[in-house]
């Protein structure tokens, strides 16, 4: 551990990667673990480094994009990824890296919104996702991985929201699935997108339980309208109870649409068989999938 930390010391480096003979990584060790792990810990310094590093690691393939790396640190709340050719390390990417010129990273502008308590605080960190669109646009980012960063920031304060909401409320994660659909479901949002979501909910009582789970989407359409994502003008939302179902009327409906041909259904499936699992009890999705593939590939006139 001392040789480690003298290195780091001497060539003045925030972190330290830990390789087998065939340079595949097996553990990673930065500042921040050299301070909590260590000197808070009041470990011995001749520990191995084995015994204080993380792992596993995260890493990313030499043909693996910036856009890449920046969404792995924001996902997993990284500053450091490893890059490697044929599982080989060849180099590291950090989050100075990345946004060296920028006022505000993806990975404060995350962790900001998981940070805001209340709804005053996910509005405040809503305009944060808007500046940092701006600082991309002035560099010069290519409009897909704009779109893509956006979605996933967009997708952070979604996330975000729904905790906020369902603590309130008292819902429970496991009991329901947040899904995306369109350019939502496509993670190709911009900074003007209006919403186009709908919920899984499970229930052996649907037209009972109905009601409260679309007073809970109707709170969550409200806060993300609050915190500029419009509502929908054709009411393509979870708190329409035509989009608040269970797994098995949203396959029913999917079923019409592929079953018969007309413009409204082709719209219909253009929209809603873009869907994504984006929150909760992700699972009650699955089904949903399954059916649009094997559905739509049965399916002649479809």
């Amino acid at each position: 551990m001392k040789a480690v930390l003298q290195t780091m010391h001497e060539q003045r480096i925030g972190s330290m990667i830990v390789v087998n003979a065939s340079k595949h990584v097996l553990g990673i060790l930065t500042r921040q673990d050299v301070l909590s792990k260590v000197a808070l810990a009041q470990l011995s310094l001749g520990l191995p480094i084995s015994q204080v590093m993380n792992q596993p690691v995260q890493t990313l393939d030499i043909q693996n994009t910036a856009q890449d790396a920046a969404i792995l640190m924001s996902r997993y709340g990284i500053r450091h990824v490893p890059v490697t050719r044929a599982n080989a390390l060849v180099g590291l990417v950090s989050e100075r890296d990345l946004f060296a010129m920028q006022r505000l990273s993806l990975k404060q502008v995350s962790t900001s919104i998981r940070a805001a308590q209340d709804i005053d605080a996910l509005r405040g960190v809503a305009g944060d996702i808007r500046s940092f669109a701006k600082n991309l646009l002035a560099q010069g980012i290519q409009a897909k991985q704009l779109t893509e960063l956006i979605s996933h920031l967009n997708d952070v304060l979604t996330q975000r929201i729904l905790e906020v909401v369902s603590n309130r409320m008292g819902i429970k994660e496991q009991d329901y699935c947040w899904l995306s659909f369109g350019s939502e479901g496509r993670s190709e949002q911009t900074v003007a997108t209006d919403q186009d979501n709908g919920l899984v909910f499970q229930s052996d009582n649907p037209q009972a339980d109905r009601p409260r789970w679309i007073a809970f989407s109707r709170e969550v359409n409200l806060v993300l309208d609050q915190c500029g994502y419009p509502l929908c003008k054709g009411n393509v939302m979870a708190s329409n109870p035509e989009c608040c179902l269970t797994a098995q009327e949203w396959i029913n409906r999917f079923d019409t649409w592929i079953r018969v041909a007309s413009p409204e259904n082709l719209l219909r499936a253009n929209i809603y068989f873009d869907l994504r699992a984006l929150a909760g009890n992700k699972d009650l999705a699955t089904s949903l999938r399954t059916f649009v593939y094997q559905r739509a590939k049965e399916s002649t006139i479809f």
